[in-house]
């Protein structure tokens, strides 16, 4: 689970399913706006090292969905985005208000080295139509490969706009008002 999906759940009332969050006890939590306090507490000059609490890796907590190998890909994300770039591990980022200090790891990889690439990128397109093309679950309509999801998004947006909840359009409207910015010359309000 990402930071900016905690923040959309905190902003509809959606609560977590168990393993996705600890509160600084340790303890599973389901509600995303305590995520959202530690989150806000590491920039707090109290913070320390030993302050805890936070999202927890891929598979949750323990081992029963994989969440030791949720923790090992963690790891390795932290080393490949922080430590051989000499930024900021997870702990360090954002121990100041307002400021990320997040780090990135880019890699290209001529995978024609593997092999012929037209022959690599047929593969690889009939073996992602092959997941497509899968049996879905019971109550599902259709097995979705990665981006799927966001091609289809974005055909609705271009076809329909961008959504806001209202949380979020409450906070937007709040800074226009600070800024004096009339919100409707740039949003549309949704028909009620």
């Amino acid at each position: 689970m990402t930071c900016g999906k905690m923040e959309v759940y905190a902003k509809i009332g959606h609560e977590l399913q168990p393993g996705m969050l600890v509160d600084e006890t340790g303890t599973t939590c389901l509600d995303p706006n305590v995520f959202l306090r530690i989150r806000d507490n590491k920039s707090n000059p109290a913070y320390t090292e030993k302050t805890r609490g936070g999202i927890m890796p891929m598979g949750g907590e323990g081992m029963l969905f994989g969440g030791h190998k949720g923790y090992g890909l963690a790891l390795l994300v932290d080393i490949m985005c922080a430590v051989m770039s000499h930024g900021a591990v997870s702990k360090g980022v954002r121990v100041t208000k307002d400021k990320e200090k997040c780090c990135h790891f880019f890699a290209a990889i001529d995978y024609s080295l593997f092999g012929d690439k037209e022959e690599t990128n047929r593969r690889l397109s009939e073996y992602l139509q092959s997941m497509r093309d899968a049996e879905p679950a019971e109550g599902q309509s259709r097995v979705y490969v990665h981006g799927d999801k966001e091609a289809d998004a974005e055909k609705d947006v271009l076809a329909h706009g961008v959504g806001i909840n209202p949380a979020t359009y409450a906070e937007i409207e709040k800074y226009c008002v600070k800024k004096g910015i009339n919100i409707k010359d740039y949003l549309i309000p949704e028909e009620a």
